[in-house]
């Protein structure tokens, strides 16, 4: 981060600057609050399960299934 604010400060434009890292405008500005980077959240962020994950007996019935002998 110090290089983008680095570049920044010397007069490029954040959009360039962020190209040339590969990133989008918006990738950088959810990394940096004010002048710091911030921790990454996906680690400690709960997620609910998804609507069509299968349940304990529907995967156990699929794997019965799998494991039959032709």
């Amino acid at each position: 981060m110090d290089w983008i604010n680095e570049t920044v400060a010397s007069g490029a434009r954040k959009e360039k600057a962020s190209a040339e890292l590969g990133i989008s405008v918006r990738t950088l500005q959810r990394w940096v609050e004010g002048d710091k980077v911030k921790e990454d959240q996906r680690p400690v962020i709960t997620r609910k399960a998804p609507s069509n994950k299968l349940s304990e007996a529907e995967r156990g019935q699929i794997l019965a299934v799998c494991n039959q002998p032709d």
